[in-house]
């Protein structure tokens, strides 16, 4: 038997004990949005953190935390940017989410829900900057 995204999301929230929660930020390096990064690297990432919430298993769970925290350090450095010289930001990372399904091969709409649902976790996550 298989978990929904949803019930997985659930099972992973109820593991995280308050007194273990930790900043994801202070997990990021403070020279790490110093060097120019690819647009393809940013895109990567959003797409790694997805497939990581699509993926239903303690591995992945781990995987997610530390790609979370190098996007989140990326989109609230202030100061990075792409090695073309556009600034990463929210409007960016929006971009990305919204163009996901564009790189994401076809795999019928339970397959679609599953990922637009897994987007909609990420953005609710960067966003809530935990």
């Amino acid at each position: 038997m298989t978990l929904g995204i949803a019930q997985t999301h659930d099972k992973w929230a109820a593991t995280q004990s308050q007194d273990r929660r930790v900043n994801l930020l202070s997990q990021v390096p403070a020279d790490a949005g110093l060097a120019p990064i690819t647009k393809a690297d940013f895109v990567g990432c959003v797409d790694r953190c997805v497939r990581l919430l699509v993926v239903e298993s303690k591995a992945a769970i781990a995987m997610l935390e530390s790609a979370q925290a190098q996007l989140r350090g990326w989109l609230y450095s202030k100061t990075q940017a792409l090695d073309d010289g556009t600034l990463v930001d929210f409007a960016l990372f929006d971009a990305a989410i919204l163009s996901i399904e564009e790189r994401w091969p076809q795999s019928g709409a339970q397959g679609q829900a599953h990922l637009l649902h897994a987007s909609r976790l990420l953005a609710e996550s960067v966003y809530a900057k935990t």
